[in-house]
């Protein structure tokens, strides 16, 4: 038969163990909770940066898709597009436009070199009233060259204004998009980390901590 006096003192140690395990099983759920309140707010705070970056990409590429089709850019680009086609329109346009000299005196010159070769039964009259026809006629071309330059600066030829404002608004819109989709994983990412529970501790009598 036990000694009720060992029987006390047992059941006392065994209630004081009971007692030590819980508020063991309490102070670690306290650090579990601790530390997973801390990692919440790290993630918290990355996710907050990550979402800035983001935004300040998408940001950025906005202000110089704008800045790229203010008024003075479409103008540079607009007066180089017309500056190319303009000299390319006259290259394949042949000699006479590329070689008719337009300074004074010099109408005589440009019926001989090209019109009257072998012919130089004509009077210096007829010579120069053609020559002068012919140079009125070489820059009316070049005046409507000048003018299909223009026109075309404007269009989609591969530097016009409709192409290169097109391609800096696409630019930009793909950058956006690319900062968008960072930020749609950010949050898909920080989504399952808020989905994350604290571990949970519990006493079991008989178990120690």
């Amino acid at each position: 038969m036990c000694d009720p006096t060992i029987m006390a003192i047992a059941s006392m140690a065994s209630g004081v163990a009971d007692v030590m395990g819980q508020a063991s099983a309490q102070a670690k759920q306290k650090q579990s909770y601790d530390e997973w309140f801390a990692m919440q707010e790290k993630n918290r705070a990355e996710q907050n940066r990550k979402q800035e970056e983001s935004r300040k990409l998408a940001e950025a590429a906005r202000e110089q898709a704008l800045a790229g089709v203010s008024a003075p850019s479409q103008a540079k680009a607009q007066d180089a597009e017309q500056a190319r086609l303009d000299a390319y329109l006259q290259s394949q346009s042949g000699p006479l436009l590329d070689k008719t000299p337009t300074g004074a005196g010099e109408t005589t010159s440009v019926a001989d070199k090209f019109l009257l070769a072998g012919q130089q039964s004509g009077d210096d009259v007829f010579k120069s009233d053609l020559a002068a026809k012919i140079n009125q006629a070489a820059r009316d071309a070049r005046g409507r060259i000048a003018a299909l330059a223009t026109a075309g600066s404007f269009g989609n030829s591969s530097g016009g204004l409709d192409n290169f404002t097109t391609d800096i608004f696409q630019k930009g819109a793909q950058t956006i998009d690319m900062a968008n989709e960072f930020r749609r994983g950010d949050l898909a990412v920080y989504g399952t980390q808020q989905a994350v529970n604290p571990v949970t501790w519990t006493y079991t009598p008989g178990i120690r901590l």
